[in-house]
């Protein structure tokens, strides 16, 4: 059986959190919390009380917004 990658949701949760904070000024992100602010779980719907230990740390408040389609490779060299 494979083991999955221990806390590979809040890792990426984090990271995304970084990276829309970061560019923010750039351009605007569906994010509502700043990733400067824990979302406290008591801020999600009780309905998510049994999802808990699933989503903690791995979910944040966002709105819906126009996808911006973008596409990027980044390697370690340059060529023409």
């Amino acid at each position: 059986m494979k083991q999955g990658i221990p806390k590979k949701g809040v890792t990426l949760t984090t990271l995304s959190n970084f990276w829309f904070d970061k560019l923010s000024h750039i351009i605007p992100n569906h994010v509502i919390l700043p990733s400067s602010q824990t979302a406290d779980w008591s801020e999600f719907p009780r309905s998510l009380d049994e999802y808990r230990d699933q989503l903690e740390g791995r979910s944040m408040f966002v709105q819906k917004c126009e996808v911006v389609k973008i596409e990027a490779i980044v390697r370690g060299y340059i060529t023409g």
